[in-house]
């Protein structure tokens, strides 16, 4: 059957986690290039907007596939393949693009985030580990992409 989890939760819960801490760090580091604060930086503060909307576009993208899927699922019917194609997009977009941020906010805290024991680099570690999860590698993309056309894909979670 159709499996509605598929680890978007923790990836946005890490995300969103690592976010805060990046601030944190943002917050109390200088910038060698200004010599002063490196929330004055406009590359930092560029990432770090980046960062945001990635992990915030990637939420409500889920939020509104599954708002879909759970009124079909509600009424009765069986989700379209257009539905499932949605939801496939949804977990491998909310893994990915996760790690795609956190790495952004990785650059922008500096060594400091490298250290193993930096909240910032363990949130990192996870979504490495989510995004090499068999339901949120890029392959899913081609499922998805032949959800659309009526295909089903080779495992049935989606």
């Amino acid at each position: 059957g159709f499996v509605v989890g598929s680890g978007v939760a923790p990836a946005l819960g890490a995300a969103a986690e690592a976010f805060e801490t990046a601030q944190e760090v943002l917050t109390g580091k200088t910038s060698t290039a200004l010599m002063g604060p490196a929330t004055r930086e406009p590359t930092a503060l560029a990432a770090f907007a980046r960062a945001g909307a990635m992990i915030g576009s990637a939420r409500s993208y889920v939020y509104d596939t599954l708002g879909d899927l759970f009124a079909t699922v509600q009424r009765g019917d069986e989700p379209s393949f257009a539905q499932r194609a949605q939801w496939a997009g949804a977990v491998v977009n909310t893994g990915t693009t996760c790690r795609d941020a956190v790495q952004l906010l990785v650059d922008v805290a500096g060594s400091a985030a490298l250290e193993r024991s930096s909240p910032l680099n363990r949130r990192f570690r996870d979504l490495n580990v989510i995004a090499q999860h068999g339901l949120t590698q890029r392959r899913v993309w081609e499922w998805a992409g032949g959800l659309y056309f009526g295909r089903p894909a080779p495992v049935p979670v989606y």
